[in-house]
């Protein structure tokens, strides 16, 4: 069974994508692993080449950033989709509301970013989102390559058909799944915004 990519950064429709790859049948899943990122940024590949090769489908942490290494070891026996926002602001946005509600010692957002948290570093993130998304473009151009990746923004109305016709599957009955989708009340939206002031204050003191 062909193994099948997900390399947008978080926050972009990741659940999302785990979900549609699930109803379509495309095999045992990986979503997020801590472990596996902390191993990439030392440089060690093996275990995570392991957990791969036991497995069909993956998403999110560490996938995105070792689209390099992935592309060399499976080639064209793999495919690549990177989902993305309709804006890197409204990418932003979400992962600044996403920071909020995780507890301060379980996330990856330090080793996936450099900061624990985007607020008041917004410049650097909305940077790092666009240049991920650039780079990838230019990287599978380079190889002639363009062939085994998808670009999907769910929120842009992307959806079973563009999916399917790129995995070479006939599209579901069922609708399509749109998971983690935001929404807030006028005092939730308040709240959130109360939260991002204060930690925007307190980034400055921990320097994080």
């Amino acid at each position: 069974m062909i193994k099948i990519f997900g390399i947008g950064l978080n926050k972009t429709g990741t659940t999302t994508l785990a979900k549609c790859l699930d109803v379509l049948g495309c095999g045992k899943h990986v979503s997020c692993r801590g472990d596996l990122l902390a191993k990439f940024r030392e440089g060690s590949l093996n275990e995570i080449f392991s957990v791969i090769d036991q497995n069909n489908t993956f998403e999110d942490w560490p996938w995105p950033l070792m689209y390099r290494e992935l592309f060399f070891r499976y080639g064209d026996s793999a495919r690549y989709i990177l989902t993305k926002r309709s804006s890197a602001n409204v990418w932003l946005e979400s992962l600044k509301r996403h920071s909020l509600s995780t507890p301060v010692d379980k996330h990856c957002r330090f080793l996936a970013y450099g900061f624990n948290y985007p607020n008041g570093r917004e410049r650097y993130h909305l940077d790092f989102y666009e240049r991920h998304n650039r780079e990838i473009r230019e990287f599978f151009s380079h190889h002639n390559a363009e062939h085994l990746l998808l670009e999907l923004s769910f929120d842009s109305g992307d959806d079973w058909e563009k999916l399917c016709t790129f995995l070479d599957k006939p599209v579901p009955n069922s609708s399509f799944p749109h998971e983690n989708k935001g929404s807030m009340s006028l005092s939730e939206e308040i709240e959130r915004q109360n939260k991002i002031r204060i930690h925007e204050q307190l980034s400055l003191l921990w320097k994080l």
